[in-house]
């Protein structure tokens, strides 16, 4: 009887062993693990495309010539899928605040589905320096993603090279990868826009922890560049890596407009369709 218990007691305790050593080793360096780079350029794209919508939405109702108190309520000529809603600031100078509101779930506009409503509120005019516009998404859908969190820019003016800066942060950000996975986001970024090479450039920094509870980090090697006529980042390199062995690097190629990257870990690559 004795004998027989020493028996599964050793047989208990080598399977503890067994089963600490490869919960230990999850992160396999053999394999190239794609989700986190996924979850990273999703949340570059959603983030900066949410921004794209509010901005683009702002700067419209500001070019309207007689912009007063009573015209609060206008379809959009940048997405047929929005109907915004926007008030003044108490001297009906600037637009304060404004509501985006995507509320047919079959609509496809510029190539996305989009649905729910993004809240805009704004310190001055759009194009002010100083000026910060927040941007809060409430039950908002981007391709089918739930996508939650603040976002906060703030209008830099141009630089000495005749760009003009934003500061994005993204603060406790949250997109959904279906009804029971989500991966969380927090970001400081620096974008520039040069209007005679009509492109962006973006840098960032980021935090964040994945579908499965594990955190990591993203930062830039090389800027982020996209052109005014491309929805995807044409080139620059991410830096992704963790304290638990991750450490990725993720190249956006050479300027092609597609939605095509490269991730490498250590020797090996793979090629990501990105969204």
């Amino acid at each position: 009887m004795k004998k027989g218990f020493l028996f599964c007691f050793g047989y208990f305790l080598l399977f503890i062993v067994f089963s600490c050593a490869k919960e230990e080793n999850y992160f396999d360096e053999g394999q190239v693990e794609i989700e986190y780079s996924q979850e990273a350029s999703m949340a570059n794209i959603f983030y900066s495309k949410i921004y794209q919508i509010s901005r683009n939405e702002v700067e419209y109702i500001e070019s309207i010539e007689e912009i007063g108190p009573d015209n609060k309520e206008h379809m959009s000529l940048n997405d047929s899928c929005a109907k915004t809603y926007y008030y003044l600031d108490s001297n009906n100078i600037f637009i304060s605040y404004l509501e985006i509101v995507f509320n047919d779930t079959g609509c496809i506009s510029r190539g996305r589905k989009k649905f729910g409503k993004l809240k805009v509120y704004l310190t001055g005019g759009l194009n002010e320096p100083g000026t910060f516009m927040t941007i809060i998404p409430e039950g908002f859908f981007l391709k089918g993603k739930k996508v939650e969190g603040t976002i906060v820019v703030n209008n830099l003016g141009f630089n000495q090279n005749h760009m003009l800066e934003y500061n994005k942060k993204v603060i406790d950000g949250k997109i959904c990868l279906n009804a029971n996975r989500y991966f969380t986001w927090n970001s400081n970024a620096l974008i520039k826009i040069d209007f005679f090479k009509q492109e962006m450039t973006y840098e960032t920094n980021a935090e964040a922890i994945n579908r499965n509870g594990r955190s990591y980090t993203v930062g830039t090697i090389e800027p982020l560049v996209s052109g005014f006529n491309c929805r995807y980042f044409q080139s620059g390199e991410l830096e992704l890596k963790s304290d638990w062995g991750l450490h990725q690097i993720l190249d956006f190629g050479d300027e092609d407009c597609d939605n095509k990257a490269m991730l490498w870990q250590d020797l090996k690559t793979v090629d990501l369709d990105l969204y």
